[in-house]
């Protein structure tokens, strides 16, 4: 009698453990989410990303259509995140020393410096440190040199999960 019942108890012991691992695993995927997010981008339409909720998209200092400054509300001017595209100028001098990072001229990144791709595209991001007041992600849109830079600035804290979605999001429409 007690083999019977013990046999006819293991199933209903079994499901209610798969129960609540499903639960639990269900919860732990909800907390993992992060932040509400809502999208921007640039106005010229170039650059599109998410950022998070509540926070305010702006023009940058000089204004421009390829150029917007993401921030929670109330944040100083020198704190955010910005997005700019930058587009290759012909009538520039030869060489432009921030394509570098692009190449292998140096060999091995130093630490905080990533070589990646982001939406298909060659990208390089660059964790601040004792020398870089910023948190940066360059990528790189055609072989004349035109790209689009992220940069995070000011209090670490108060950006720092911002500039994560950001970076993550990135979603590029270039000719």
């Amino acid at each position: 009698m007690t083999r019977s019942l013990t046999s006819a108890r293991l199933p209903v012991l079994i499901i209610a453990l798969f129960a609540v691992v499903v639960a639990g695993a269900a919860g732990a995927g909800i907390l993992a989410q992060g932040p509400d997010t809502v999208p921007a981008g640039t106005r010229d339409g170039h650059v599109t990303f998410a950022m998070p909720e509540g926070w305010v998209a702006d023009d940058c200092t000089m204004p421009q259509p390829d150029c917007v400054r993401v921030a929670p509300p109330d944040a100083s001017p020198d704190t955010g995140v910005v997005v700019l595209v930058m587009t290759h100028d012909p009538n520039a001098p030869e060489g432009d020393p921030s394509l570098l990072v692009f190449t292998d001229l140096f060999g091995a990144e130093p630490p905080g410096v990533d070589k990646r791709t982001v939406d298909g595209r060659q990208a390089i991001r660059i964790e601040r440190d004792e020398l870089l007041a910023t948190d940066m992600l360059m990528v790189l849109l055609d072989e004349q040199g035109s790209r689009v830079g992220v940069s995070c600035e000011g209090d670490r804290d108060l950006v720092g999960t911002g500039c994560e979605i950001v970076m993550d999001s990135l979603k590029i429409t270039w000719p």
